[in-house]
C-alpha cells in the first residue's frame, strides 16, 4: 500500500489526480478483499484443528458483510499517512 501510494500521489494536475484516485479505488478494494480471505483461510486452519465445522464461503461472505469497510478505511488511512510524510 505503501508502495501503490508512492507510486500513485493523489497529487499533480486534475487527470492526474483522477487517474490516481482510481487506481486507489481498485487496489483498496483488491487489498481489503485480499486480506479478508486470506484472514478467513487463517482462521478457517484455526477452526479445522480445533475441531469446528463452518462452511469456509459463508464464513468469507459474514466477513465481508461486517468487515470490509475497516478494511478499507485502513488503506485510506495507510495512503492519507504516506502522503501527509511528503
Amino acid at each position: 500500500v505503501l508502495q501503490l501510494a508512492r507510486l500513485f500521489p493523489i497529487a499533480g494536475n486534475r487527470r492526474r489526480r483522477l487517474r490516481n484516485v482510481l487506481v486507489h479505488l481498485v487496489a483498496s478494494v483488491a487489498v481489503a478483499s485480499l486480506h479478508l480471505v486470506l484472514a478467513e483461510g487463517l482462521f478457517e486452519l484455526i477452526r479445522i484443528w480445533r475441531g469446528l465445522s463452518v462452511n469456509y464461503l459463508d464464513a468469507v461472505m459474514f466477513s465481508f458483510r461486517h468487515n470490509i469497510h475497516i478494511n478499507l478505511l485502513t488503506y485510506w488511512a495507510i495512503v492519507a499517512l504516506r502522503h501527509l510524510r511528503e
